[in-house]
C-alpha cells in the first residue's frame, strides 16, 4: 500500500467539506475575524451581523472597533474588519449576551491612516454609537456612516 499524495489528501478534505456543508480546517479565529464562516454562538453569546453603508474610496478598508476585546477594545490595529459588498460593509461576530457594548466604525487608507466616523455625541462627531445585546438570538445592526 502506498500514502496519500497531497493530491488525494485534499480530494478527501474537499468531500469531507462537501459532506459538512462547510469548510473544516479554518481555524476559528479566522472564521470569527475575517467572516471566512459562520460559527454558531456559544453558550452565553449571541450572534451580531455588522451591515454599514459607508462610501469610501479604493485602497481604503473599514473596521470596527468597541469596548469588548471581541472588537479590539478601540485598538485600530485589533479591530474588525467589515468586508465589502460595495457600498455595505458586513461581517459578523459572537458577543456576550445580555451586555451592552459601544462600537464605532473607522475607515483605514493605504498609508495606514484612519478616520473615524462622524456619529454625533459629547460634541462634533465625537460619540460612539450602543448597543444592548439580548439574552440569546441573532441581533442585525444596519448602520449608515458620515465622515468628517
Amino acid at each position: 500500500m502506498e500514502p496519500l499524495n497531497w493530491a488525494q489528501g485534499e480530494y478527501i478534505n474537499l468531500l469531507a467539506d462537501i459532506a459538512a456543508n462547510k469548510v473544516l480546517d479554518i481555524p476559528p479565529a479566522v472564521c470569527s475575524r475575517y467572516h471566512a464562516c459562520v460559527l454558531p454562538p456559544g453558550a452565553g453569546q449571541v450572534e451580531v451581523d455588522f451591515n454599514v453603508d459607508a462610501v469610501t474610496q479604493w485602497g481604503q478598508y473599514m473596521y470596527v472597533t468597541g469596548n469588548t476585546s471581541a472588537l479590539g477594545a478601540w485598538n485600530t490595529n485589533l479591530a474588525l474588519p467589515v468586508d465589502s459588498s460595495y457600498p455595505v460593509w458586513k461581517n459578523s461576530i459572537n458577543l456576550p449576551a445580555g451586555g451592552a457594548i459601544q462600537y464605532k466604525y473607522y475607515r483605514k487608507n493605504s498609508d495606514g491612516s484612519v478616520t473615524w466616523e462622524c456619529y454625533p455625541g459629547n460634541g462634533a462627531c465625537s460619540g460612539n454609537r450602543s448597543l444592548t445585546l439580548p439574552s440569546s438570538g441573532q441581533v442585525p445592526v444596519v448602520d449608515n456612516v458620515s465622515w468628517n
